[in-house]
């Protein structure tokens, strides 16, 4: 059965640890020939993907805004989230709301989540003021330029292992 991901994306400064893991999102817009997201004031939005680099000791650095290519592999798992932490994290009017400390930790839902499984890491752009612009009239980023020294993109490979992973470049800037 075949579980291959290969997926390009901004990074959009949100990165988080746990259980040892990094954590990131992506922003990526879709492929012209498939079904664009309906627009929100004018724009199209982008797809958010979360990336898992599993713990390896290499130390890893994301710049916001640096398009980065992914291979990996889909996984998704079950969690429960407490009432506490989802009012923690809604939008709206949560500080209208009166639930005791004990219900907060009490009532729980299952939720489910898929990402990305990171096995290597790219960095195919460094963030500009371009990278970020749109083109004109349709909403969508433009392509990210290939480096311009000519050199090869910076690529990690990320996982466990007993020894630290190979890196062919270091990816700059700090989480």
């Amino acid at each position: 059965m075949l579980n291959e991901v290969v997926i390009e994306g901004w990074f959009t400064g949100k990165a988080w640890h746990y259980a040892g893991d990094l954590f990131f999102r992506l922003s990526n817009y879709r492929d012209r020939q498939r079904p664009a997201k309906p627009q929100v004031e004018g724009r199209e939005q982008p797809d958010y993907i979360t990336i898992r680099i599993p713990a390896s000791g290499v130390p890893l650095a994301l710049q916001k805004g640096a398009l980065y290519r992914v291979h990996g592999y889909l996984q998704s798992r079950e969690y429960k989230e407490t009432l506490g932490d989802y009012i923690k994290s809604a939008h709206g009017l949560t500080n209208m709301l009166s639930v005791s400390d004990e219900l907060r930790r009490e009532i729980t839902h299952n939720r489910a989540i898929t990402e990305v499984v990171a096995e290597r890491l790219t960095q195919v752009d460094k963030p500009s003021s371009q990278a970020g612009s749109t083109s004109a009239g349709n909403g969508r980023r433009t392509n990210a330029p290939e480096p311009s020294d000519g050199a090869e993109p910076s690529t990690s490979r990320v996982g466990r292992s007993e020894q630290p992973a190979e890196t062919n470049a270091e990816v700059p800037a700090a989480v």
